[in-house]
């Protein structure tokens, strides 16, 4: 007769993970020790524990020990009767039993390594639940919920790390004052100008300011070249307005010096054939790569974190523009609070990668940021571009209208060379003359 298969147990019918000794460990040893409390407090907090009468518990231990009382099991229990919490948690009989859980506080690291355990656990569940109901809901857009259950999983809490002391930083610091400029803060754009009033620096995120046709775009796309291109380490291009063939052949033009133009091998000298050729080996060689379908912020987000995690030596990142980024899973939203959110989340997508974003941005009449003044409010500087098109449409004025680690309000011609799509120093500095040069190397 066949054995009767037994139906597995929903998964959904099961308790989260969770451990109720390890969590009255934890309350039993700081009850037992309040010295302890001191190494619990900024390692973990209430939502650590599952049993809603232990959040309780823990909440009010802190706010008392916070309040400079001595802790101990009498003086506790009557704190949270006086609350009106004792009869919610379990009475005094519960507080009691978690005073003799545990014999010693000796074990204290244990239990919350355990609490954090479980927690992680529960945080991976609760994400991949929230994604799983919105691919049943929202199936056409299957890339940004990938993308948004990808930066749900990498944003789980895991373990402490530890940190650097202040005088940590303080020491690294004057190391580098004694080394030389802090080079391996600044990412050289070979703008000599824009390198030496405003650096770009990792973490940073520079915004790109100008009207239509300015020169916005041709900007950003030669300061990745030249970042990427010198220290051959990888840079991402997220192209919201063009796709990526025409991104490549302003490249193309960009690196060879070859204008568009003459871009087909009939209309080419052997000078230009020698350059174009040198260009597409040098592209194909660096690590540059450009995207050209993502719209969307979640979009955005994963695939740089992605790429990043590919590429931990991620020099830089351009996106063009901001204003074409729409957010995805917000409901009766203005323009402006969309833009806010799009803002906010790439200035914490650099500090977070530690990575310099250049974020392209369209202006009003006004000269100020189109859509929202989160933009501004949210950068680390303000790089404004303008041409006088009719009189010197091969000067390209940059004005740093203000920044966070400089001077403001200073502008500086550069040479802008539409044929080739790139810009250059207005005036060429020799290269022994270069005050970068002593710390080019290793950026």
């Amino acid at each position: 007769m066949p054995t009767k298969k037994t139906r597995a147990k929903p998964l959904l019918d099961t308790p989260p993970p969770h451990s109720e000794d390890a969590e009255k460990g934890v309350l039993g040893s700081m009850l037992l020790s309040p010295k302890a409390i001191a190494s619990v407090v900024d390692k973990i907090d209430s939502d650590y524990f599952f049993i809603p009468a232990n959040q309780v518990i823990y909440n009010a231990m802190i706010d008392y020990w916070q309040a400079g009382k001595p802790i101990d099991l009498i003086t506790f229990t009557q704190y949270l009767g006086d609350m009106q919490l004792l009869e919610g948690v379990g009475g005094a009989g519960y507080v009691t039993g978690l005073f003799t859980f545990v014999p010693t506080a000796a074990n204290l690291q244990t239990y919350m390594d355990i609490l954090k355990s479980k927690y992680m656990l529960r945080q991976v569940i609760a994400a991949g639940t929230e994604y799983i109901r919105k691919a049943y809901e929202e199936q056409s857009d299957a890339e940004a919920i990938l993308s948004g259950a990808q930066e749900a999983f990498r944003d789980v809490k895991s373990f402490d790390k530890p940190e650097k002391s202040f005088k940590d930083y303080v020491l690294e610091y004057v190391e580098r004052m004694e080394s030389g400029e802090p080079a391996d803060h600044l990412v050289l754009t070979s703008l000599l100008k824009l390198d030496e009033i405003s650096p770009l620096r990792k973490g940073s995120m520079p915004l790109i300011t100008g009207e239509r046709k300015q020169g916005k775009s041709i900007l950003a796309q030669t300061i990745m070249a030249n970042v990427c291109l010198r220290t051959k380490k990888p840079g991402l291009y997220f192209s919201l307005e063009e796709p990526i063939p025409s991104t490549v052949q302003r490249l193309m033009a960009n690196v060879s010096r070859v204008p568009v133009s003459r871009h087909y091998t009939s209309l080419m000298s052997e000078e230009d054939k020698k350059r174009t050729h040198e260009a597409a080996n040098k592209l194909m060689e660096s690590k540059i790569k450009v995207i050209s379908d993502a719209f969307d912020l979640h979009t955005i987000i994963g695939r740089t974190k992605r790429y990043a995690m590919d590429n931990p030596d991620l020099a830089i990142v351009v996106v063009d523009y901001a204003q074409l980024i729409r957010v995805p899973y917000k409901k009766q939203t203005t323009r402006e609070t969309e833009v806010a959110s799009v803002s906010r989340a790439m200035r914490l997508l650099c500090m977070e990668l530690n990575v310099p974003l250049l974020l392209l941005s369209q202006v009003n009449v006004d000269g100020r940021a189109r859509e929202s003044k989160a933009l501004e409010q949210d950068a680390t500087a303000n790089i404004h571009v303008e041409r006088d098109v009719e009189d010197e449409p091969n000067k390209l004025m940059v004005h740093i209208r203000w920044q966070r680690d400089g001077e403001s309000g200073i502008s500086f011609p550069t040479t802008f060379m539409g044929n080739i799509y790139r810009v250059e120093n207005f005036i060429d500095i020799p290269e022994h003359e270069n005050p970068l040069n002593r710390f080019a190397q290793g950026n």
